[in-house]
């Protein structure tokens, strides 16, 4: 059988594990996680948000 070697990750892969990461803000009414290209250096002009929220629950207005 041949040697399985180990691959190494690009620097910069198409993937991002969003909600593998503790939440960027939370509230009464929910969570919120956000990448942008800091975390996610090859999203050059997306950011990413998911906004949970709790039944009934609403976030600050902007």
């Amino acid at each position: 059988m041949p040697h399985q070697g180990h691959l190494a990750t690009p620097r910069n892969t198409h993937k991002y594990r969003l909600l593998d990461q503790e939440p960027n803000s939370s509230f009464a009414g929910g969570r919120e996680w956000l990448v942008s290209q800091s975390e996610f250096p090859i999203s050059t002009t997306v950011t990413g948000v998911v906004l949970e929220l709790e039944p009934k629950g609403m976030r600050e207005f902007h």
